[in-house]
């Protein structure tokens, strides 16, 4: 039977590839989504349903994952991969921006954490992967809120971890530097030159490099890994 897999934010440039690269291995997908539906490519595909749901709003989270459940049976792996970014110099930001960027960043993978663990326990098996970010561990000026966010995922991490340590639950980080896809879209050609130049190896990162990394911790091999944070940056940090 194939392990079902449920990814937050699964329209973006990363959601999008990931849900690619764990159909291709043999995954059945529940997406979440708020705005844009993800890629019709993945759409052909019958094991794959979305649930249309604000991740501010535990009552969605709430009702999407039993839908998923409903639909696929059970869910074995969550991916928390959503993110939102808000730039902003931290003595003019707003503080509904803030509270947005940690309802999604930070508060949403411990609301998909706390519905999905009792179904991962049950069945004796789960892998949980929170998306951070090298910002959580280098900052960025005008993104304290993103950083803050992502920082404090690690601690989420680590904990969710420690109280599933006794089960066949593990918890992990994933920490990308920066890569072709997702919020370096956001950057101008100046900027993102100006990134590059400091990665010691010259150029952006692939999201191959983190799908291969992420199909490894979801392994039924890999149940001594839990607890980590494994940064894929092409040296920057």
């Amino acid at each position: 039977m194939k392990k079902v897999a449920l990814i937050t934010g699964s329209s973006g440039g990363l959601g999008t590839a990931l849900a690619q690269g764990l159909a291709k291995a043999g995954y059945s997908l529940a997406l979440f989504y708020l705005q844009n539906e993800p890629s019709p490519t993945l759409l052909t595909d019958q094991s794959i349903s979305l649930h249309k749901v604000d991740l501010r709003d535990e009552d969605q989270i709430q009702k999407g994952i039993n839908d998923a459940i409903q639909q696929h049976g059970k869910i074995d792996v969550l991916i928390n991969n959503a993110g939102v970014n808000y730039n902003a110099i931290s003595w003019k930001i707003d503080l509904q921006r803030w509270n947005d960027t940690l309802a999604v960043n930070l508060t949403a993978p411990l609301l998909c954490s706390k519905y999905v663990i009792p179904i991962m326990k049950q069945n004796q098996f789960g892998r949980i992967i929170n998306i951070s970010s090298i910002v959580a561990s280098t900052g960025v000026a005008g993104a304290s809120a993103y950083a803050a966010s992502k920082s404090g995922l690690w601690g989420l991490t680590k904990s969710l971890a420690l109280e599933t340590a006794k089960t066949n639950i593990t918890v992990n980080q994933i920490s990308p530097g920066y890569f072709n896809t997702g919020m370096i879209s956001e950057l101008n050609s100046e900027q993102t030159n100006e990134i590059i130049n400091k990665i010691p190896k010259k150029i952006l990162g692939d999201p191959l490099n983190i799908i291969n990394c992420l199909l490894y911790l979801l392994q039924e091999q890999s149940n001594y890994i839990t607890g980590q944070n494994i940064h894929i940056n092409g040296g920057l940090y």
